[in-house]
Order: structure tokens, then C-alpha cells, then sequence
């Protein structure tokens, strides 16, 4: 079931381009529905914006990062500034208020999971700061209430 998301603070100045210079940086392909997400939504704060995960509670999605190289939440900064606490094949591409990301996970599949990075555990174990949310983008965003 597709629920009806509003978006606000939505930057609307990027590209198609923007996007696909940071796959190759990143060499990744992110997911069509996510990337038709961000081309209409970039960096935006979504509502609703709370998502459970299993044996974890509920959890609050404060924005996605943007593309735009001059936000605040440029995703390129966001990820340099976790990368040495953060599993290889794993990018960041949503936050919450309280420093921890959701992510992209690519270890397994070309079609990513979707996972939350605790900043706080990240510090003892990356490994064990990823948590997963769900199986794919789609059904991410279906579970936000």
C-alpha cells in the first residue's frame, strides 16, 4: 500500500547527472525508485516520518541527504564524515535527528536492503551498527507512518 508522503524543504535544482556522478564515485546504482525519489524531493523532509524496526523500536527519518554539493546534507559530506565507522558497500542516504543514517546496503545484492547505522554502537563495531530495515526502497518508504 503506497501511502501519501508530503514532502518539505525539497531542494529542485538537481540533475539526473548530479545523480549519476555520485553512483560512479560511489560505484553503485541506486535504486530507480529511489532515484526517482530524490529528482523530486532532494534533501526534503518527509511526512510521515516514523519506521519500526524489528527488535529496535520506532525511529524517527528527520531528511535525506541532497545531492546538491551546497547543502547542508550533501550526501558525499554525510558519508565522508561516517566512512571509517561504516561496513564497506554501505552509503548513507537518509538521517535522523540524532546522528545515526539510513542506508543503502549493497554487500549482497545489486538490488540494495535498506539499513540503520547507529552512530553510537559504530564507534565499538561497525558491523554490528547496521540494522536492517527492510528489503528495498519501496517497501522502506510504504513503512513510514
Amino acid at each position: 500500500m503506497r501511502r501519501k508522503i508530503e514532502w518539505t524543504q525539497s531542494n529542485n535544482n538537481i540533475t539526473l547527472n548530479d545523480i549519476i556522478k555520485i553512483q560512479e564515485l560511489f560505484g553503485i546504482a541506486f535504486p530507480k525508485d529511489y532515484v526517482q525519489c530524490v529528482l523530486e524531493n532532494d534533501g526534503g523532509y518527509p511526512s510521515p516520518d516514523n519506521f519500526d524496526i524489528e527488535n529496535y523500536g520506532e525511529q524517527v527519518l528527520n531528511n535525506f541527504l541532497s545531492f546538491d554539493k551546497h547543502d547542508d546534507a550533501y550526501i558525499i559530506d554525510a558519508y565522508n564524515d561516517i566512512k571509517d565507522r561504516l561496513v564497506k558497500k554501505v552509503y548513507p542516504f537518509a538521517e535522523d535527528p540524532f546522528g545515526n543514517m539510513v542506508c543503502f546496503d549493497f554487500r549482497c545484492n545489486s538490488e540494495p536492503l535498506i539499513v540503520f547505522w547507529d552512530s553510537e554502537i559504530s564507534f565499538d563495531s561497525s558491523e554490528e551498527a547496521i540494522i536492517l530495515i527492510s528489503k528495498s526502497f519501496s517497501e522502506f518508504m510504504d513503512s513510514l507512518y
